[in-house]
């Protein structure tokens, strides 16, 4: 899967280091770089733990990652407190060296900078390491690229100290068997998939539709499945009981009903917005919801029918 990225820098980036500065280019491209999965981490590294951050200080040393669009750094070092390996033999206790954007390095505007690795000292992550020949401490899988931060994932809160990563096929299984669940009639080996790595959540989405996308009201699908990190199926999970084009199907027999709404956004170049939740009134023009949208926690919603652009009736 892949994601777009903003340019990093824009028109001329000054450095502080004349050295750096003639070494690295002053703008950098939007690129699209993959989002890397558990999947392609596993066989490139030399070493998988789940382990806790005890100590993680930023050195003097400086350097750069990223290839032609080469960005200055600084070195961090970390402790692991390793509590469980999945992948080779390791040492109660690891040092881990990376590389992160030096901002003191940088003048001007900065729009997206890389993915980099962020550790908090007493939360568990799982790492996926490389050896360096002759030495004692590590590296990450992803070692000089500009995102590596996809090495170091937190761990979801109820994952044990040796669970193993979730891998694509472990988490379709899953999503499959609760869509075969909630609704028999449908049969996830027949219907189109379309997978995401989500690397913020460590969890993959899946959505599923029973026909060709291209004819499908805008955002809408017959479920979408979020397994998380544990291998728990997320509760924002949903399976259809119905699709419509128009918010004017919706009347005032849908109260009390769970309801996907895909909303037209403010920017037409945006991808829509959605909020999930449950009708609370039907009016000739507004839907009052008590949903939550991916940026609001649950309340209580008025949503302009003329606003929304697709419906979809959750199965309960």
């Amino acid at each position: 899967m892949l994601r777009s990225i903003a340019a990093c820098f824009i028109a001329l980036v000054a450095l502080s280091s004349p050295a750096l500065a003639a070494s690295l280019p002053v703008t950098v491209l939007a690129a699209r770089v993959p989002i890397i999965t558990p999947d392609e981490l596993l066989p490139r590294a030399d070493l998988v733990v789940n382990a806790v951050p005890s100590r993680v200080v930023a050195t003097n040393e400086r350097g750069v990652k990223g290839g032609d669009a080469a960005v200055p750094t600084r070195l961090v070092v970390a402790h692991l407190a390793v509590v469980g390996v999945l992948k080779g033999s390791a040492p109660d206790e690891i040092e881990l060296h990376f590389p992160v954007l030096d901002v003191s390095a940088i003048h001007g505007a900065l729009i997206n900078g890389p993915l980099d690795i962020a550790l908090e000292p007493g939360r568990r992550y799982r790492f996926y390491l490389k050896a360096v020949p002759g030495e004692s401490w590590y590296v990450t899988a992803l070692d000089g690229e500009m995102d590596d931060g996809g090495a170091a994932q937190p761990l979801h809160r109820d994952q044990t100290d040796a669970s193993p990563p979730l891998l694509r096929q472990d988490a379709a299984d899953r999503a499959a068997d609760f869509v075969k669940s909630r609704r028999p009639s449908l049969d996830p080996a027949e219907m189109r998939v379309e997978a995401q790595y989500r690397l913020a959540e460590s969890a993959w989405y899946f959505t599923y539709f029973a026909g060709d996308p291209a004819g499908y009201p805008v955002g809408a699908s017959d479920a979408e499945v979020i397994v998380a990190g544990d291998r728990s199926i997320d509760p924002r999970s949903w399976i259809a009981d119905g699709i419509y084009r128009s918010a004017d199907a919706i009347d005032g027999a849908a109260v009390g009903r769970a309801v996907h709404l895909v909303l037209r956004a403010p920017d037409p170049l945006a991808p829509p917005e959605t909020v999930s939740g449950r009708i609370d009134a039907v009016a000739d023009d507004r839907i009052e919801v008590y949903g939550a949208s991916a940026r609001t926690l649950p309340r209580e919603m008025s949503i302009r029918k003329a606003d929304i652009v697709s419906v979809v009736r959750v199965a309960e």
